[in-house]
């Protein structure tokens, strides 16, 4: 596995070159090995001399790259920082140097808090840099780091170019965030990749297969039904940007994201009927994808389930009443029964068929599966030992590698059976409901495709019994020694008649729980033969990289493809769109202007000066130029847990100093008297539901004197409470509404803040700060504990607030007034009746009060008279 990593191409060489010199973001076409290039400069950064953070990495990629690490014997082995360790051991490993993976939400709290060593820390490394288009805690950590370090690095990393182009000048606000100047871009079409490259050319077999008539049938028609689907979609909504919306990108991913863009900001506003179509356009994807991928019975078995569950749940979409339908649901059904009208006929005849000779012509065979025999028959005939003979098969996910397993090891005529027996339990549909008496069900059952993946373990046949026990020992050893999981079927070459190969490899190209399975599989086999089952751009490119890698080693790949079919367009348009961002990132380059000042290693950066003057800040004219004044000792104290959001990182870009602490009551502290509880919509609801907001409104107001409700909603999403549509008109227990209004009616001092986005929360605690005195970070981490906390601004204790808000007719309106005017409870018992009307500022009110007082009196006198009555 080391030797992948060990020695560097003549293009990792240029951009390793041309980072180490100078900081910049260096975006890569996929496949061409980004984690290499993060693992060359982590290797140079493993010692205690050393002191790097790296960023944004998941647990996976930590895991592969300390794995490669240990490979090459570096120095010091890096570690991640996760909330398992306490704070005083995170800042002893700070001081212990070397590499460190850090999640951004604990770093940026140790940060603050100074327990990092920001004038040691040597450099940052940023993965997967297009992340912070949509995130905010790296570039906060970015200006805190700048504002402390003048001298370190930063380096960035990125293979996803369309993620840079989906707005306005977003690689550009990314380098801002960095602090970075150069652009670094690697395409796939860069002189110095193909040079590499084309020395070491891969022998590639392209092999296009035709589909079937029937195929051809049932894809023309989904066609037509998504290109009706979209023509009523545009129809629906004349305000959508038309240009993306055809039957190209429909077939693609990336239109969930086009979608979603455009309809997300008014999706509240949006009829059923709009709504339906898109989770069609969604099923009808999965299904031209089901028609290439699977075989006739998996395909039929999902067409079928979409109309019931469609009627199950009266959401009967309009495409199911199309003529095109009639033809999908008709060959689909052809290509299982032989004719049409055997897909409504009992069960007992298709059991009969199924006993008869004319089984053989009922279920359709997937077109690739003879194709793939053919190449397995070509490597067998190649003149080289058997030995060397090691192949590997790569399918887009498990379930077809388990259906691609059944081919090789049973034949198609017995895989399609099997997969059409376990579909003979329903009498009237075909389902995925196995049987529970069928024995093969352990090993074969194929699960949903939303379920996660895991390991497959593969059974062989009891002849060769002897021999699995000796592979899987091999194996078990093997697999201690790696350390490592992988999703490959292995297949025994005696299993497979005629095609004695020495070895035999099926792995997902996708769906494994970690993403770099299919990378050790490929450095730990060494296959001479690969099969590309299914097109994929990303790994077309890997194995052009692994190729280049081992220039002695001899490696063939045979690409196949279904001709003139979706499969073919979707692959050519991931090429397409992956060039067309590369060209737009190269002239958008060539016209960025970048400021001297933009790396942040001078004082005149204006990005981190922290002086943002509000629009409505009154000039002093007393100052030369009417500057505005910036009170530069300006703080806000925030609880650790809100910096999952993006709130914390603006106030910081405001000009004011956040304080982490943890507080128990509320989540930010403006000032002695201010103290804000924020609430997203999802949180509010809930804290509604459950009561707990009821609680927490209750403690601001026995500690602060100016409670706040902030609810804050997303960016680019309605701006509304809840829908009309679902509005009841009167007040109800259920209503969203209705529980605000109550819970204003009964904290009267309480204070709601809307806020239609972060940026617009971070201004309005510039403004309600104003004027105020700051916060005590001591008192407010003491606000909450019953014994030992003091109220602030008040001279009572809580508990006796607790005990005169329980006397009748004492509400938070008037408590104040009685704990003010009157000293102890012995006064409040002997104040007549006068006093309390004027004190409580009512007249049935305190005619109830002091009944309730002096009751006890009357009962005790009345109860003497009645002892004394007795006694006589």
């Amino acid at each position: 596995m080391a030797t992948g990593t060990s020695e560097l191409l003549e293009f990792d060489r240029q951009i390793f070159l041309d980072l180490l010199n100078e900081d910049g973001l260096v975006i890569m076409a996929k496949g061409l090995g980004i984690d290499r290039m993060i693992l060359n400069f982590l290797k140079l950064y493993c010692n205690p001399k050393s002191f790097v953070l790296v960023l944004n990495t998941s647990n996976y990629q930590e895991e592969y790259f300390i794995e490669e690490l240990k490979a090459h014997n570096v120095e010091l082995i890096p570690k991640v920082i996760t909330s398992h360790y306490s704070s005083i051991e995170r800042e002893e490993i700070y001081l212990q140097g070397g590499v460190l993976f850090v999640t951004p939400r604990i770093l940026v709290v140790d940060m603050l808090s100074k327990r990092v060593p920001i004038h040691l820390v040597n450099g940052i490394i940023v993965a997967k840099a297009h992340k912070m288009i949509e995130s905010y805690q790296e570039a906060f950590i970015a200006r805190l780091y700048r504002q402390n370090n003048k001298n370190g690095f930063v380096k960035a990393f990125s293979d996803s170019p369309s993620s840079f182009t989906s707005g306005f000048s977003q690689v550009e606000k990314v380098m801002k965030n960095l602090f970075v100047r150069k652009l670094f871009l690697w395409p796939r079409f860069h002189a110095t990749v193909t040079s590499c490259l084309e020395k070491h050319k891969v022998n590639v077999v392209e092999l296009m297969m035709p589909m079937t008539q029937h195929m051809i049938a049932i894809q023309t028609s989904i066609i037509d039904i998504i290109y009706t689907c979209l023509k009523e979609l545009k129809k629906n909504n004349p305000s959508l940007d038309t240009s993306e919306l055809v039957v190209e990108n429909a077939m693609s991913q990336a239109f969930d994201n086009i979608v979603k863009v455009q309809l997300e900001p008014i999706w509240h506003q949006l009829s059923g009927k709009t709504k339906q179509l898109i989770d069609d356009l969604k099923m009808l994807r999965l299904l031209i994808l089901f028609l290439t991928q699977y075989d006739c019975i998996t395909f039929l078995n999902y067409l079928e389930s979409v109309r019931t569950n469609g009627a199950r749940l009266n959401k009967h979409s309009l495409w199911l009443f199309l003529d095109s339908t009639n033809v999908l649901f008709k060959h689909a059904r052809i290509r299982v029964f032989g004719d049409s009208t055997l897909g409504t006929e009992n069960s007992k005849t298709r059991a009969e068929i199924l006993e008869s000779d004319q089984i053989g012509t009922l279920l359709e065979p997937n077109p690739k599966w003879s194709l793939l025999t053919k190449i397995l028959q070509e490597i067998k005939d190649v003149d080289c030992a058997s030995e060397e003979k090691r192949v590997l098969i790569c399918a887009l996910d498990e379930r077809t590698c388990y259906q691609l397993k059944n081919y090789l090891l049973y034949g198609e005529r017995e895989a399609l059976m099997r997969n059409f027996n376990r579909t003979r339990s329903e009498k009237d549909k075909i389902s995925f409901t196995d049987d529970a008496g069928n024995e093969n069900q352990s090993e074969e059952t194929l699960g949903d495709s939303s379920s996660k993946v895991t390991p497959i373990i593969v059974k062989l046949p009891k002849k060769s019994k002897e021999k699995r026990k000796n592979n899987e020992a091999e194996n078990e050893t093997e697999t201690i020694k790696k350390k490592s999981k992988t999703h490959a079927i292995n297949l025994n070459p005696d299993e497979i008649k005629d095609l004695p190969l020495n070895a035999i490899t099926i792995h997902p190209l996708h769906g494994c729980s970690d993403p770099y399975s299919l990378t050790r599989v490929l450095n730990a086999l060494n296959p001479r033969f690969v099969i590309l089952y299914d097109p994929e751009l990303v790994f077309v490119r890997q194995l052009e990289v692994y190729k280049a890698s081992r220039p002695g080693q001899q490696l063939r790949v045979y690409f196949t493809m279904y001709s003139s079919s979706a499969e073919e367009q979707k692959y050519l348009t991931s090429l397409r769109k992956e060039k067309e961002a590369f060209e737009s990132l190269i002239r958008e380059k060539a016209a960025m202007v970048i400021p001297e000042e933009r790396e942040g290693k001078s004082d005149g950066c204006q990005q981190y000066s922290q002086n943002i003057p509000s629009s409505t800040v009154s000039a002093d004219t007393r100052i030369g130029g009417g500057r505005n004044q910036v009170n530069q000792d300006r703080k806000i104290i925030v609880d650790v847990r809100e910096f999952r959001s993006e709130l914390p990182s603006l106030i910081h870009k405001r000009g004011i100093d956040i304080v982490p602490v943890t507080l128990k009551i509320g989540d930010y502290i403006l000032s002695p008297e201010m103290c804000v509880e924020r609430k997203s919509l999802g949180d509010l609801i809930g804290s509604l539901n459950s009561g707990r907001l009821y609680n927490q409104v209750v403690a601001m107001t026995r500690y602060y004197q100016r409670p706040i409700l902030l609810i804050e909603f997303v960016k680019n999403k309605p701006f509304v409470l809840e829908s009309k549509r679902f509005h009841p008109g009167e007040i109800s227990f259920q209503d969203l509404s209705s529980k605000m209004a109550l819970l204003t009616l009964q904290f009267p001092k309480l204070r709601l803040l809307w806020c239609d986005s972060p940026h617009a929360a971070a201004e309005l605690f510039e403004e309600l700060k104003r004027n105020h005195d700051e916060p005590d970070p001591n008192y407010a981490t003491e606000v909450g504990d019953e014994e030992n906390a003091i109220v602030q601004y008040d001279m009572y204790t809580p508990k006796t607030q607790d005990f005169v808000l329980k006397l009748p007719g004492v509400s938070v309106k008037n408590y104040r007034s009685i704990m003010n005017n009157i000293k102890d409870f012995q006064e409040l018992r002997n104040a007549s009746k006068e006093r309390l009307i004027e004190l409580l500022g009512n007249t049935n009110i305190g005619k109830n009060l002091w009944e309730f007082l002096h009751s006890s009196n009357k009962y005790a006198a009345a109860s003497a008279t009645t002892s004394k009555k007795k006694t006589r």
